[in-house]
């Protein structure tokens, strides 16, 4: 389990310096059609992401309480 929680948070934050990434580019450069469409496609998988991430914290933080209850 700790693995796992540990390769959750590495992800979140991968994804995390990605939407920085995003964004300064997206002040840098022209916006196509192309890449308009691959950052909001990133957004929604990034909220999914986020939104498992934040339940299985909540979930790993439950289980800690009642270890040391």
């Amino acid at each position: 389990l700790s693995n796992y929680f540990r390769h959750l948070k590495s992800g979140c934050s991968m994804v995390q310096t990605e939407i920085m990434n995003d964004s300064i580019g997206d002040t840098t450069q022209d916006d196509t059609q192309d890449s308009t469409s691959v950052s909001s496609l990133q957004q929604i998988s990034i909220t999914s992401v986020r939104k498992r991430t934040r339940r299985a914290i909540s979930k790993h933080t439950t289980t800690k309480k009642i270890r040391t209850a």
